[in-house]
C-alpha cells in the first residue's frame, strides 16, 4: 500500500469527492477501533477511555512550538510560529489502543482559533489484533524524510462528537483552555506508519478555518454551490501545512 505511490501527486485532488458529514476522520475511523474492541471483547464504557495505569502523562515533550517523541516513531517535529501549545492527553482509545495526543493553535487574542495542529500517536495494545491498514488515499506527502498518506476534508466543529472519540478529547482540551473553533474548518489528516506491523501510527491533522476562503461547508459538498473549487483548496492546504510543519 505504500511502496511505489510517488510524493504529493497533487493532481489527484481532483478525484476526492466530499461528502456532507461532519468530518471524514469522527465518522469512519472509530468504526475500526469499534470492531477491535468487540472482537476482544472490551465494552466500550466510559472506563475504557480512562487514562492508562501505566502513564498518567503523555511521554512525548513539548517545548514552544517543538514536539520529541523518542519512540514510535523518534521524531522531532517542529510548527512554525506563531502557535500557542494547548495541552496533550493520553488514554485508552476505545478499549484497544494507547493514544497520545498533543495539541497546538494559531488564535487571535480572544482565543479565536485560525489553525490547528492536532498531533496522535497511536499503537494497537498487546492483546488487540488491530492494524493500521484501512487508509485508501492515494495521496503522500513527505515530512522530514516519512512518507505520510494524506487524505481529509471539511468540519462542523459545533456538531457533537462521537462519545469517547478522540476527537471529543481534543475538543474538551481546547474547551477547557478557553480556546474557541470557527464553526467550519477544512482539513488535511496525515499519517505515518512507522513500523512494517503496521500497529502504530503517527498522525497529523492540520485544519484552518474555511471563513476566509468565502466558502461555508455545505457549499464544497457533493451537490454544493462551490463544489468545483474545492481540488484547489484541498491541494493548497496540503502545501501550507507542508510548509508550517518541519521534522527531523
Amino acid at each position: 500500500m505504500r511502496a511505489g505511490i510517488p510524493l504529493k501527486p497533487w493532481g489527484l485532488f481532483r478525484h476526492l469527492t466530499v461528502t456532507p458529514i461532519d468530518n471524514l476522520y469522527d465518522t469512519m475511523r472509530p468504526a475500526i477501533l469499534i470492531i477491535c474492541s468487540v472482537l476482544l471483547g472490551t465494552p466500550l464504557s466510559v472506563s475504557s477511555q480512562q487514562p492508562i495505569t501505566q502513564a498518567n502523562k503523555p511521554e512525548r515533550i513539548v517545548a514552544n512550538n517543538t514536539l520529541r517523541s523518542d519512540r514510535d516513531p523518534a521524531i522531532l517535529l517542529q510548527i512554525k510560529q506563531p502557535v500557542q501549545y494547548v495541552g496533550g492527553d493520553r488514554w485508552v482509545l476505545y478499549g484497544v489502543a494507547d493514544c497520545e495526543v498533543h495539541v497546538f493553535v494559531e488564535a487571535d487574542s480572544a482565543k479565536n482559533v485560525t489553525r490547528l495542529y492536532w498531533i496522535q500517536f497511536e499503537g494497537y495494545l498487546p492483546e488487540s489484533r488491530g492494524r493500521y491498514d484501512s487508509y485508501k488515499s492515494p495521496i503522500r506527502a513527505d515530512i522530514g524524510g516519512r512518507e505520510f498518506i494524506v487524505d481529509g476534508g471539511l468540519m462542523r466543529t459545533q456538531t457533537v462528537s462521537r462519545p469517547g472519540s478522540d476527537r471529543e478529547r481534543v475538543f474538551e482540551i481546547l474547551k477547557a483552555k478557553g480556546y474557541v473553533l470557527p464553526p467550519g474548518m477544512m482539513y488535511r489528516r496525515m499519517v505515518h506508519l512507522p513500523t512494517p506491523d503496521l500497529r502504530k501510527e503517527l498522525m497529523i491533522i492540520y485544519a484552518e478555518d474555511l471563513a476566509p476562503t468565502g466558502h461555508a461547508v455545505d457549499d464544497l459538498v457533493q451537490g454544493g454551490k462551490s463544489v468545483a473549487v474545492w481540488p484547489q483548496l484541498a491541494e493548497a492546504l496540503l502545501q501550507r501545512a507542508v510548509e508550517r510543519i518541519s521534522a527531523r
